[in-house]
């Protein structure tokens, strides 16, 4: 914010699991516990997320979304953040509650998931 004034600007992007080689291999080395936690993920495109990014930095937007999960993990994690918009700060004022409860729900679901997979280990030993 301080470099506003000089014409700089600084954008945060949110997004998702990406189609791309690092993505490929990724899935290659990831743990069991972790398969389990994310379930299946079909990826955004590269040129899907690149075209979003390329757009929100040229407009000078802070919070780059992509999808429902980048737009819920921006208002969940940008309360500091600068709004794009009026309307971005009535859509946080309404939604921060409801996505802090859907994020409790989500985590005990892991919990859940973390339980299962180390019971299953214990047992399998």
């Amino acid at each position: 914010m301080e470099c506003r004034d000089d014409g700089i600007s600084v954008g945060v992007c949110y997004p998702p699991d990406t189609d791309t080689p690092q993505f490929e291999y990724e899935n290659r080395c990831k743990p069991a516990i972790t398969k389990a936690m994310v379930g299946k993920v079909t990826p955004a495109s590269a040129s899907q997320v690149a075209r979003v990014l390329l757009r929100g930095m040229v407009t000078k937007k802070f919070s780059i979304v992509i999808g429902f999960d980048g737009w819920a993990l921006g208002i969940a994690t940008g309360v500091m953040n600068p709004p794009n918009s009026f309307l971005s700060v009535l859509v946080d004022l309404f939604m921060l509650p409801i996505i802090r409860l859907v994020s409790l729900v989500t985590l005990l679901g892991w919990h859940q998931t973390i339980r299962r997979h180390k019971n299953a280990a214990k047992k399998s030993e």
